[in-house]
């Protein structure tokens, strides 16, 4: 049986990534690139039950080659330094910003020292920022993010068919096969209901925070070693967000919501405001409206229509849309990133979700003798009302920057209007020890010397920036690493 030198399960952001660096890195090695395909529906091996909080979204996974960034906006956050809060993380921000340049070099868009510069260069004296900057505190920035529009699925952009990794199809993981306590020896896949043994030296999973701490669960069932880890599957976390309310403006204007920068090929932007507030951080969007008012329904239609690429829309999401074409306008703005001049703007916010241990991804035996995948995802008391008195202060900038601020939704209604942003994490997370954490700072499972896991399940604190960066960083940074020490 041939024996690879790395055996990577998912072909997803992360999995992509890794195997891309590691062929540029390491020409000679063999590489397995395990994917389990199937679309948007969980594989009928893993039965899901959901008791937590719903998410929200029609879909916030996808199965396949590219994995979620078949579904991905395209945004790439760089986080603050805030979001390595040093409780959290065992490495800070400066570590890893040089992982973060050749990302977005990867991706052909600017490097953080370019970015800072072309914040400088961008013209908002007719802006909606131009308005109000006066009147913005302290805690109150502006952040130009670049977006990939279209937003490419990213096993095909780094081309890995050609790049020589022998990518193995329609391959569930069912389990990790240990030769040892400390050593991973195979794992098992089921291809066509066919259980094969994939042998490797080093094996490292990237299935994301959803079916990376069940893998380990299932595998932790026949080898207990694994079962000593406290923190596999806790600490799921996501980016609340939802619409917040909307402000008007006493005459037309262009939002800087998408930007073209001069001197910079013509990369796109979106203009963000951050918020940084008693060590957590949120960010707010102005979208152009057509329309005064919401509703939980057109907000879950919004959210619908930006999924359609893997989907098709349901009769009742249809029949909306006919009822409100002002919606139809709205996503049309958002994807093709023009700057209609309107007076009415919707306020978004994207809030940071405090981690919390009872939030998390389980396996479970029922009566019945069937294994369940146990998701709860959970959003504590503590963590609304926070994100309720940020979003209190936001608008109370501006209504004192003297705007009027319309359709403003209340706390009793606030929860309604908040869903997952498919930004799943911190389920086998960073820390110093196993105490702690799941994986050290180098992203090797504690305890376990071949085995590393690489995908959003690693990240400990969401903070206000979209995970996909942050995840092609660390592959980088792991791809590095793992050559170094060969």
């Amino acid at each position: 049986m041939m024996i690879y030198d790395y055996c990577i399960v998912g072909a997803g952001v992360a999995g992509a990534t890794l195997a891309a660096a590691l062929r540029r890195l390491q020409p000679s090695k063999t590489i397995a690139l395990i994917e389990m395909d199937g679309g948007i529906a969980s594989p009928e091996a893993e039965q899901e039950v959901v008791i937590g909080r719903q998410f929200g979204l029609p879909i916030t996974r996808y199965y396949g080659l590219g994995g979620t960034s078949s579904l991905w906006g395209g945004a790439c956050v760089l986080p603050n330094a805030q979001d390595f809060r040093s409780n959290a993380w065992p490495i800070d921000l400066t570590e890893l910003l040089p992982f973060y340049d050749i990302a977005l070099q990867s991706l052909g868009l600017l490097s953080k020292s370019d970015l800072d510069a072309a914040n400088e260069r961008v013209d908002v004296k007719n802006d909606i920022a131009a308005l109000f900057v006066n009147g913005v505190a302290a805690e109150f920035q502006f952040e130009l993010i670049q977006q990939l529009l279209p937003a490419p699925n990213l096993f095909h952009k780094y081309d890995i068919i050609s790049l020589g990794v022998n990518v193995i199809r329609n391959a569930y993981c069912t389990k990790l096969n240990f030769l040892s306590p400390r050593r991973v020896e195979s794992i098992t896949v089921e291809i066509d209901g066919e259980k094969i043994a994939i042998k490797a030296k080093k094996f490292i999973l990237c299935c994301g925070a959803l079916s990376t701490p069940y893998l380990l669960h299932r595998s932790g069932s026949i080898d207990k070693s694994l079962l000593c880890n406290k923190n596999i599957g806790c600490y799921l976390s996501d980016h609340p967000m939802g619409f917040i309310g909307q402000v008007r403006f006493k005459r037309k204007v262009a939002a800087p919501y998408f930007h073209r920068v001069k001197g910079s090929n013509d990369i796109r932007y979106k203009l963000g405001i951050n918020h940084s507030r008693y060590g957590f951080n949120h960010k707010y969007y102005l979208i152009p409206s057509f329309k005064v008012g919401s509703s939980t329904v057109t907000e879950d239609v919004k959210r619908a229509l930006l999924t359609v690429r893997e989907r098709s829309l349901s009769f009742s999401e249809i029949m909306t849309l006919v009822r409100n074409p002002s919606v139809v306008l709205q996503i049309l703005s958002y994807l093709f990133a023009n700057n209609p001049k309107v007076s009415l703007y919707d306020i978004w916010m994207i809030g940071d979700q405090r981690a919390d241990c009872g939030s998390l991804v389980k396996r479970d035996l029922g009566l019945d003798g069937v294994e369940k995948k146990i998701i709860n995802w959970e959003l504590s008391k503590e963590n609304i009302d926070e994100m309720y008195e940020a979003k209190e202060e936001f608008i109370n900038l501006l209504r004192y920057a003297g705007f009027s601020v319309t359709a403003h939704i209340d706390r009793s209604h606030f929860k309604e209007y908040l869903t997952s942003a498919a930004h799943h994490s911190g389920t086998c997370r960073m820390g110093l020890t196993s105490q702690d954490g799941v994986v050290d700072k180098n992203l090797q499972v504690f305890d376990i010397d071949n085995l590393y896991i690489s995908d959003a399940s690693v990240i400990p604190t969401g903070g206000n920036a979209n995970p996909s960066l942050t995840i092609i960083a660390l592959n980088y940074r792991l791809a590095e690493f793992l050559a170094a020490n060969e």
